[in-house]
């Protein structure tokens, strides 16, 4: 288990509001090491240390902030360890802010796959909306997406349609 003040910060017992987090990410955000260290703590066994980092790096990206092509690869290394469905959420919003390395787009495929059928239909819709982020980047990853979007199509939930029929229409333009 990774110690030090960034896991200290985050690791309160409960989950952090996202004014506490924009707070973490204002006090270390700065530092050198602090993506690699999200990194490491997205794959917490605790979950809402996983979930924290997660929400972190997810905002690290919407800032503008990049991972580079090593670091994208390590988190997509981890993730088999990232069990909260928290945590598994913030990394699939993630998706669209990363360069996916070539020889991990099969990996992470595999990863995004028992989230396309999870229970929480949010985590479905946007395992769906990063399987066709990584098949954008990787046309490998194509014939997948697409039979994901049609499967998503007839989902019994309402936001997950929506999201499949906004991807179809990105994917169409």
């Amino acid at each position: 288990m990774l110690r030090g003040p960034i896991r200290e910060a985050i690791d309160t017992g409960q989950p952090l509001a996202a004014s506490a987090l924009e707070r973490v990410s204002t006090q270390f955000g700065h530092r050198d090491d602090y993506a690699d260290t999200l990194i490491v703590l997205a794959a917490d066994a605790t979950d809402n240390v996983s979930a924290a980092a997660t929400w972190l790096i997810k905002h690290h990206l919407e800032q503008g902030k990049t991972l580079s092509p090593a670091q994208t690869g390590k988190l997509i290394e981890t993730l088999v360890a990232v069990t909260a469905w928290g945590a598994q959420l913030h990394v699939c919003q993630s998706i669209r802010f990363l360069d996916i390395p070539p020889n991990y787009a099969t990996t992470l495929i595999a990863w995004l796959r028992p989230l396309r059928s999870h229970q929480r239909p949010f985590l479905r819709a946007w395992a769906l909306d990063a399987t066709c982020q990584v098949a954008r980047q990787r046309e490998n990853a194509m014939p997948e997406a697409r039979a994901a979007l049609e499967a998503a199509l007839t989902d019994p939930a309402a936001s997950v349609k929506a999201r499949a029929r906004a991807i179809n229409r990105q994917f169409e333009a």
